[in-house]
């Protein structure tokens, strides 16, 4: 046997030993009893900390429920405290929405009052305009004599005195010694015609020829009628039967063409002289002894044509006049297809813009100069009613720049 086999057996018996002791006690009932007390004890000692801490539950609980019942009070009052707030501010809510109502009600009486006094106001505008317009008719009438009227002279015996308050000078009607004499320009020639010496002097021996030659010119104008006629030669295709012929030169489109001379001249007559078409066709064909007949409608189209072909020189324009430091404004009246209708002018001292409208107010400058110009305007403080304005199929355009390069654009 070895020697671990043997410790092994002799623990065994040792435990064994030991564990017959404790059997032994159970059986004497003395170690059962003192187990039992120490359990009684621990039991007691158990309960006694139960019961403790059931009292300290009993009495959290109940401050718990004194604390719940305070909060829930506290609540409550916060609650009701909240509910006279809303209901102040609903009260305070619905006596202001009531002021603004009257308030609101009060704008539109005032609005209704004031709309009829601008109408009772434009309506006596209107009258004292009409009342001004026969008092001015009416003192004209009165006032008018013989020398701003054709009523003869000797209708009026009592002549007024024409007062002359210059000081007298002693000095010579006409101009004076030393003064630049203002005389008519002299033209280029376009020939010289040399007059013969007078034989009263080439001839008298009392006279001597000198260097000095005196000369003086005879201008006029003259208006002739020049019709340039092109021609070709026409070909056929022999198979096809196609007539084609070269191309005539730009502008000679038609059997009858006009130049640019004449379309700028009637143009400039119709336009920048306000001649009326039919005086403009009367005149040309006078001055051509009744050779040149142009249509009513190609003359009214000429307006058309030149604004057209000037949108560049119209844009520079309209730049000019925004950027322009003072801008001059008006409205005028004219005649467009048998209606009255208004121009309104926008102009400084270089150019000058025309634009149609249908009425007179604020919208008549919508889309002119006069909206964009944030400088000087210089007008008349005319205040018409305000209606829709209707801006015409084209515009009038002249500007001093180019009012007479129209040979250009035609």
């Amino acid at each position: 046997m070895s020697f671990g086999r043997f410790e092994f057996i002799t623990d065994l018996q040792y435990k064994l030993k030991h564990l017959q002791h404790e059997v032994d006690a159970f059986k004497a009932d003395d170690k059962y009893v003192k187990m039992d007390l120490n359990f009684q004890a621990m039991l007691a000692e158990r309960n006694r900390k139960i019961k403790k801490l059931q009292n300290k539950l009993a009495d959290s609980r109940s401050e718990t429920v004194s604390v719940r019942n305070n909060w829930m009070q506290v609540l409550e009052d916060l609650q009701a405290e909240h509910a006279k707030v809303i209901h102040n501010m609903e009260r305070l809510n619905k006596a202001i929405e009531e002021r603004a109502l009257e308030a609101e009600r009060r704008v539109n009486e005032l609005k209704d009052e004031n709309l009829s006094l601008k109408r009772e106001l434009y309506a006596i505008k209107t009258d004292l305009e009409e009342e001004r317009g026969k008092n001015q008719k009416l003192t004209t009438q009165i006032n008018r004599d013989y020398e701003n009227s054709s009523i003869p002279s000797s209708q009026k015996p009592n002549h007024k005195k024409i007062m002359n308050n210059r000081e007298k000078t002693g000095r010579k009607p006409g101009g004076q010694p030393g003064h630049k004499g203002h005389g008519r320009k002299r033209q280029t020639p376009t020939s010289v015609v040399e007059i013969p010496a007078s034989k009263e002097y080439l001839n008298n021996p009392e006279y001597e020829i000198t260097d000095i030659e005196k000369r003086r010119q005879l201008v006029s104008i003259k208006l002739v009628l020049n019709s340039v006629e092109y021609y070709t030669v026409v070909f056929r295709h022999k198979e096809t039967g196609k007539l084609v012929h070269s191309d005539f030169p730009v502008g000679v489109d038609n059997d009858v063409n006009y130049d640019s001379s004449i379309k700028a001249f009637a143009f400039l007559l119709n336009n920048h002289c306000n001649v009326s078409i039919d005086k403009v066709r009367q005149f040309l064909s006078d001055l051509t002894g009744g050779a040149l007949e142009i249509s009513k409608g190609m003359i009214n189209g000429l307006s058309r044509e030149f604004a057209a072909k000037s949108v560049t020189e119209q844009k520079k324009v309209f730049s000019d006049l925004v950027g322009a430091p003072v801008l001059n404004e008006d409205f005028t009246t004219a005649r467009v297809n048998g209606k009255n209708a208004n121009v309104f002018i926008c102009a400084t001292p270089r150019e000058v813009a025309y634009y149609a409208t249908e009425h007179k107010g604020h919208k008549g400058i919508k889309g002119t100069p006069a909206e964009l110009n944030g400088n000087i305007h210089v007008h008349d403080h005319d205040n018409p009613n305000l209606n829709k304005i209707q801006t015409f199929s084209y515009k009038t355009l002249l500007s001093n720049e180019f009012r007479y390069k129209s040979l250009d654009f035609f």
